[in-house]
């Protein structure tokens, strides 16, 4: 795994907002065994390889100022299926069985005889088959069999390490397993997420309202995610490569954009970001980048072509 300091960077005042450029750099590489899924948080940034199920557990204050120093690790067994999500001064990890279980950031388990633990893992104990997370300005959704759990840290707490309140969000109807939602997107920051829901269409996770709502779309998606702005917008990539921008409120499709991506590139994996004003999404096999504005029916507002193709695409400093 390699860590990048992209050198553009915002600190957000709430009232105002900060800017800052530097040179971007290659900050150092972490080596482990199996494709690495990166999970950040506040306090702790999780790094979990799937082969030997392990999990580093990094300061996010020290990744901020260039330095990797590791925190603590978790280990289950090589192989299993398994997520780890850190929430404020917690870490919630899959054990071997698949059950999730709170740790601290030093990677140990948290004493389960302490009334705010013991009250929430009675509330892990009823999320089967994690899968998926994401963070909101309400809190940490962690995708389940039966539907979400959101997870709320309060920072009024006079507990120095306060333990996260644990919520459960039911689908509200039966659910097959294809359909269910296990990967979430979104503009960040915003309390709306947006997930596949198998052929069907999109789920909408509202974590403000604590409800799921189901938009069927036009064709099946391969990407999903929530702008979750005045006019609702939901930008999709369908599986044959044609990008939807959809009305969340009423599943009218507002624009299209045909044949952005390829067989090729829909097979090896694609990237959909975006912010308060345009989506952008990666096409190595043409070696370029479209920006969409989902606002006006879809326009390609403009193509960033590059040397290389850009297999890998994330949106930052703003």
């Amino acid at each position: 795994m390699t860590i990048i300091d992209t050198g553009v960077w915002t600190v957000d005042h709430e009232g105002h907002q900060h800017y800052y450029r530097a040179e971007a750099r290659v900050v150092g590489e972490i080596e482990g065994d199996g494709q690495a899924t990166i999970t950040a948080g506040s306090t702790t940034t999780a790094v979990r390889f799937a082969g030997s199920g392990e999990t580093l557990l990094l300061d996010t204050a020290a990744l901020g100022t260039g330095d990797i120093t590791q925190s603590g690790r978790i280990r289950t067994s090589p192989g299993a299926p398994g997520i780890t999500v850190p929430i404020g001064e917690t870490v919630v990890a899959t054990d071997g069985t698949g059950k999730l279980h709170l740790h601290g950031v030093d990677g140990d388990l948290l004493d389960p005889s302490s009334a705010s633990v013991t009250a929430a893992d009675a509330v892990l104990a009823g999320c089967t088959d994690p899968a998926g997370s994401i963070t909101t300005n309400v809190g940490v959704v962690i995708g389940c069999a039966e539907g979400a759990l959101l997870a709320v840290v309060d920072r009024s707490s006079s507990e120095a390490d306060p333990v996260p309140t644990f919520e459960a969000i039911p689908y509200p109807q039966a659910v097959a397993a294809a359909d269910r939602a296990t990967s979430f997107h979104a503009r960040p920051g915003r309390p709306t997420v947006a997930a596949v829901a198998g052929t069907s269409g999109a789920w909408l996770l509202d974590t403000r309202e604590r409800s799921w709502a189901l938009l069927p779309t036009p064709a099946p998606l391969q990407l999903v995610t929530a702008v979750d702005d005045r006019d609702q917008h939901v930008v999709g990539l369908t599986t044959t490569g044609d990008l939807f921008v959809i009305d969340g409120a009423t599943g009218a499709v507002t624009g299209t954009a045909a044949a952005l991506v390829g067989a090729a590139d829909l097979a090896t994996g694609v990237q959909l970001e975006v912010d308060q004003n345009r989506a952008y999404l990666n096409t190595p096999g043409t070696r370029t980048v479209s920006e969409i504005d989902y606002g006006d029916g879809a326009r390609i507002a403009r193509t960033f072509t590059f040397d290389t193709a850009p297999a890998f695409l994330a949106e930052t400093g703003r």
